[in-house]
């Protein structure tokens, strides 16, 4: 099982900037903020190498369309940290909310791409 956090989501070197005892320390994280292989290559990079292994896609996913994008390009699963955390500060009730939108937004992307469930949406046609 391989987790592709790849960049585009929550930037790890920007959240160690903000917890940097110094400037010096701060400078250094930040300059690594954009760092990183974009989420959508290294997923797909992934998948092509370890063809058998089970992708969880991460970084960057915001809703039910970047869940659906990262279904097709490769991941079994996706992860979503900001989006989560957003709701979560507001209750369980947002989180499920949440969870919801997502779900359905993941439904129509099927519908869009004539895919009949997830495992048909791994082999729906690109578009451009």
């Amino acid at each position: 099982m391989l987790d592709v956090a790849g960049s585009g989501g929550t930037s790890w070197a920007a959240v160690e900037a903000e917890r940097a005892r110094t400037p010096a320390e701060a400078a250094v994280a930040r300059a690594f903020a954009g760092w990183g292989i974009p989420t959508a290559r290294a997923i797909a990079e992934v998948r092509a190498a370890c063809p058998d292994a089970v992708v969880i896609g991460s970084g960057g996913i915001r809703d039910g369309l970047d869940a659906a994008r990262a279904i097709r390009l490769g991941a079994d699963l996706v992860g979503q940290a900001a989006g989560l955390l957003a709701a979560a500060t507001e209750g369980p009730e947002a989180v499920a909310e949440h969870l919801s939108v997502m779900i359905r937004q993941l439904r129509v992307a099927c519908f869009c791409t004539g895919s009949r469930d997830l495992a048909a949406l791994r082999r729906a046609p690109l578009q451009d």
